[in-house]
């Protein structure tokens, strides 16, 4: 299942920083990961096998590490448009 986490740090000192990197460079669930503007600082998106894999990786990875301050998190139902195609059966709105 994919997830969308939204995550803002506790601040933005080089220390909070570099752990929240490093983090995102040993997580493989974790698949991409955007800078953002806005309330939160990233977008990540996530792939676990299901809901209790979705607890786990928010509970005992993300919100372990120090300098995340705040975590929102979106759970994918389908996928409609990936890669600017649309995904099989989704019917254009005309």
């Amino acid at each position: 299942m994919l997830g969308l986490i939204e995550v803002r740090l506790l601040n933005h000192t080089p220390q909070c920083v570099e752990s929240f990197h490093q983090m995102l460079s040993e997580v493989d669930a974790i698949l991409d990961a955007w800078k953002t503007t806005g309330d939160a600082d990233y977008l990540l998106r996530v792939t676990v096998p299901d809901l209790p894999g979705l607890s786990y990786l928010i509970s005992h990875i993300l919100a372990q590490n120090k300098g995340v301050a705040h975590l929102k998190t979106a759970v994918v139902l389908n996928r409609l448009k990936e890669n600017g195609q649309l995904m099989p059966g989704t019917t254009p709105l005309r």
